[in-house]
C-alpha cells in the first residue's frame, strides 16, 4: 500500500519544476516500515527555490489531508522535513560530533525516486560516509528526469527569500525556537530546511555503542 502511494506521489512531484531529486528515507526505504508510519522524504531543489518549494508542497499536503499532525493517525502522511538546495549537498555538517552512526546509515539507505542528474554530485559529497564503507553503493534512482540545473532569475529568488522570512515569522514556534539553538536537529537557512523536532540520533548512538560494547567490538572500526 505504501509503495503504491509513494509511486503515485513521485509521478505527481516530478512535474514540480524546482525539484531536482527526491528520496524515500528511513524504514520505508528498506521495506520494513510500520503500518501506521508516515512517509519521510528528502528533497533537493534548485538553489533559490527551496522555501517556495516547501511552502507549495506543505500547502498541497494540507489541501488533500496528507500533512502530518492533521489527522488522528500519521499513517501514510507526507513528511516533507528535509530539504537542501543543489548548492548545499553535503550532509556532514549535520552529523553529531564525534560520531553519528544513525546519520551515516540513514544516508546509505536513501532511496531516490526522482533524479535529474544531481544525484551523482550528491553522492560524491557524502564521501565522509563511504570512507568506512568503501564497498557500499548508492541506490539507483527509480525515475530519471531532464536536467533542471539552470539558474533561477532574481525575481524567483526574491520570492523565495520572502517565503523564507514568512515561514520564519509565522511558522511553527517550536521549530523556530529549536533553530535558534543553532544545533543540528532543526536548521532553517536559505539553502537548507532540516526540521526534525523529535531528533533521536543521540539516543540511537548511545544504544549502538552499548550493544557494540556487549558484543566486545569497537563501534567505529572500518566496515568493509
Amino acid at each position: 500500500r505504501k509503495w503504491q502511494k509513494i509511486l503515485r506521489l513521485a509521478r505527481l512531484l516530478r512535474w514540480v519544476p524546482t525539484i531536482r531529486w527526491i528520496a524515500i528515507c528511513n524504514t520505508t526505504a528498506v521495506g520494513y516500515a510500520r503500518d501506521a508510519a508516515d512517509i519521510d522524504l528528502m528533497i533537493i531543489t534548485r538553489s533559490g527555490t527551496l522555501w517556495i518549494t516547501r511552502l507549495f508542497l506543505a500547502a498541497m499536503a494540507r489541501l488533500i489531508g496528507r500533512r502530518p499532525g492533521e489527522r488522528e493517525s500519521e499513517r501514510d502522511a507526507w513528511c516533507f522535513s528535509f530539504f537542501v538546495s543543489d548548492q548545499a549537498l553535503s550532509l556532514k555538517r549535520y552529523a553529531l560530533a564525534p560520531h553519528d552512526p544513525y546519520l551515516e546509515w540513514w544516508t546509505l539507505r536513501l532511496l531516490p525516486l526522482i533524479d535529474d542528474g544531481i544525484g551523482e554530485a550528491f553522492w560524491r559529497e557524502q564521501a565522509w560516509v563511504w570512507q568506512r564503507r568503501p564497498k557500499a553503493a548508492p541506490w539507483v534512482s527509480w525515475g530519471a528526469i531532464q536536467d533542471r540545473g539552470s539558474r533561477v532569475g532574481p525575481l524567483v529568488r526574491r520570492v523565495d527569500a520572502w517565503c523564507f522570512k514568512f515561514l520564519r515569522r509565522f511558522g511553527s514556534k517550536e521549530l523556530q525556537a529549536k533553530a535558534a539553538e543553532e544545533g543540528t536537529d532543526v536548521v532553517m537557512e536559505p539553502e537548507v530546511a532540516k526540521l526534525h523536532l523529535d531528533d533521536r540520533r543521540a539516543w540511537f548512538r548511545e544504544q549502538y555503542e552499548h550493544r557494540c560494547a556487549r558484543l566486545g567490538i569497537s563501534p567505529y572500526t572500518d566496515v568493509r
